[in-house]
Order: structure tokens, then sequence, then C-alpha cells
């Protein structure tokens, strides 16, 4: 046990403060799942919200109870737990909003990241060591009976489904309209998403570009959900699909497109794997044709968002499907290299957390 009046080992010099702030950081993680319940359940309650609303004035115990009809054993269990994590603040007998506080109760970054990690991770996530074992997602039983989760999307049930999608959505959409300038910087006519999802990024070319025609590849289960959403639109005559696994030894990928695009979709799979999607994106291609690569590569992205990148990695090994995870530069450069194409740019601070990589094939490959 840690004794505050013992003396600090020479280990975590040069002084005392130091062991403290690192036993209290240590003390966070041991607790990290009960403040996460604790926030959560403020957040579900109105807790969080209500609070917001008092800016100023704050809320005593009794105020709170009544607002919010609890019982103040409750809200005391809360807020006093809320408090410790700096969430709260004191003073006199009325607890305050933190600049923490508010960053809980209204940015939407940390509602969505709140929501994926309740209702998609945290059950699967008792089942990590497993899957690190096996390199299989052993925690995706706790969702549903599907190899990987991406043939259960469609099956999900709401909340987790909505928060899968809000989540996977958040981060990739805000990079969209940013990119389009560097794809269409060349004429573009017939362009191949690999990994379409619902097809939000074929949408936003479809509907930027009135002569472009788009083809999504996917599981035929993502297919569903793409054509589904496209069904109403103008453009869906200009919107062709490929159902296809790409892990199957005979997948095989349409040919002769302009651009080949592929959006936060490499995470989803081993090493070995991308480089054989990498192959098949190759022959894909006309000889001069362009690969662009949309994702979130940890090492060039903001403090907070490669943050939130680097933990999500464990959500791939747990429940995902037990291989992949949050790449780094380097490695894709590595695999891209490998598979036949040279990097022509990288073009940082698009969205939220992405970078797009421009490639083009080896004309000797």
């Amino acid at each position: 046990m840690f004794d505050p009046t013992s003396q600090p080992s020479p280990r975590f010099a040069p002084g005392r403060q130091n062991l403290e702030e690192a036993m209290l950081e240590a003390q966070k993680l041991a607790f990290a799942p009960v403040s996460f319940m604790v926030c959560m359940a403020m957040k579900r309650m109105g807790i969080l919200a209500a609070l917001e609303n008092a800016v100023g004035e704050g809320l005593s115990i009794p105020m709170a109870a009544e607002r919010l009809n609890l019982s103040p054993y409750a809200i005391r269990v809360l807020f006093e737990s809320a408090l410790a994590m700096g969430v709260l603040k004191l003073q006199e007998d009325r607890f305050h909003l933190t600049k923490l506080g508010h960053v809980l109760a209204l940015d939407t970054m940390t509602a969505i990241n709140f929501d994926f990690i309740y209702d998609v991770c945290f059950k699967g996530l008792f089942h990590l060591e497993e899957a690190l074992k096996t390199g299989k997602p052993a925690g995706l039983k706790e969702l549903g009976p599907w190899p990987t989760v991406y043939e259960g999307l469609n099956e999900l049930p709401d909340p987790i489904r909505k928060s899968w999608l809000a989540f996977d959505h958040y981060y990739s959409d805000s990079a969209f309209a940013a990119a389009l300038p560097v794809i269409f910087a060349e004429e573009v006519q017939n362009l191949l998403d690999i990994g379409g999802n619902t097809g939000r990024f074929a949408r936003t070319c479809l509907t930027a570009q009135p002569q472009l025609k788009v083809t999504i590849a996917d599981l035929p289960s993502q297919i569903e959900l793409a054509q589904a959403e496209s069904q109403e639109e103008p453009w869906r005559q200009r919107l062709s699909y490929h159902a296809v696994d790409l892990l199957s030894s005979h997948a095989t990928l349409p040919s002769d497109f302009q651009a080949v695009w592929m959006s936060q979709f490499l995470v989803c799979f081993n090493e070995a794997d991308v480089f054989k999607i990498l192959q098949l994106a190759r022959s894909s291609l006309e000889p001069d044709g362009r690969l662009f690569i949309l994702d979130t590569f940890w090492d060039r992205q903001p403090k907070v968002p490669a943050y939130c990148l680097m933990q999500t990695s464990p959500y791939f090994t747990a429940i995902a499907n037990g291989q992949s995870k949050m790449y780094d530069t380097r490695t894709i450069v590595r695999l891209t290299s490998q598979a036949g194409f040279r990097l022509e740019n990288i073009i940082d601070n698009l969205g939220i957390s992405h970078s797009l990589m421009v490639l083009r094939p080896h004309q000797d490959s």
C-alpha cells in the first residue's frame, strides 16, 4: 500500500511530487470504469444538462434531487464521484460544472465517443485478453454471432447500431468535402469506392460532380445498406455496386478506373490483408490512375484525436475482427510500396483526424 508519509523510492527521483502524481494517475486508471459509468449515468439521467442549465447558480444536493426526481443519496453519490474526477467543483454548498464538466455536457466528439464505448465496446472489451491470444474478436459474441462486426452491421439493434454508425461517420464525414478538390484536380469520370459502407462518400461525390460515375465495392450486407440509402436520390443511376468479400481467395474488383478511393477502410484488416487489398486496388486502376487513401494515421493527427485513435485499436482487436488496428503512416507507406504504388503526396488536417494519401502505380511494376 502507498504510504504518503514514507520516503519515495530512488526510482521516482527527482522528488516526492512525481511519485504522488504517478500514484494518482494510476488510481485514475484503476477506477476509470467507475468514472466512465458515473459520467454516463449523469449524462443519461439528465444531470449534466441540469447542471449546464444552472450555470452561475449551481445546484445543491437537495435542489438537484428535487429537479431531477432522484433521492438525495443518488445525487450525493454521483456528485462526490464527479468532484473527485474534476467534473464538478464545490462552492459553499453548491456544485458547479468545471471546464471538463462543460465538455462532457456539450461536446459532440465526447458524446459520440461515450456512446460508442458504452453501447458497442464495454462488454466486449472484457474479452480483450482472449482476443489478443487467439487473433479472433472474442468480444463480438456480446453483440452477435458473426465472424466480424461488419457482417452484422445491418442486424445490430439500436442503440448499438446507431452508436456504431455515429462513431464511424463522425470521424470520416468531416473530411470528405475537403478531399474533393484533391480528387478532382484531374479529370475523373469513374471512381471505385472500396469499402463504401453506407455510401456517404459516394453521395458527396455524385452530388458535387454531375458527370461522375461511382462503383461501391463492399460486402453484400453493406451493399444492401448503401442501396437503401440511395434509392430515392436523383443520381442513383450513376451509382453501381460490386458485392465482394475482399478476404476471399477468389475476390476480384472491376477495372479501368481513373480513381480508387478507400476511406477509413484499411484499419479494418491486418497487414497481410491490407497488402492483398492494395494489390486488388492496383488492378482496378488505369495505368496513370490514382489511389486515394483517407485514413486516421495516428502519428499525423493533433493530440486529442490521436489519443482517441490509439485507444480505438483495442476495439478492433476485441470486437471488430481480432486482427486490425489504427495504423501509423510508415506502415501504410511500406505496404503501398510493396503493392506497386509510389506515394505522390500526403495532405494532413482533413476534418477532425484524417490525412489523405495520393498514390499512383509504379509504371515498371
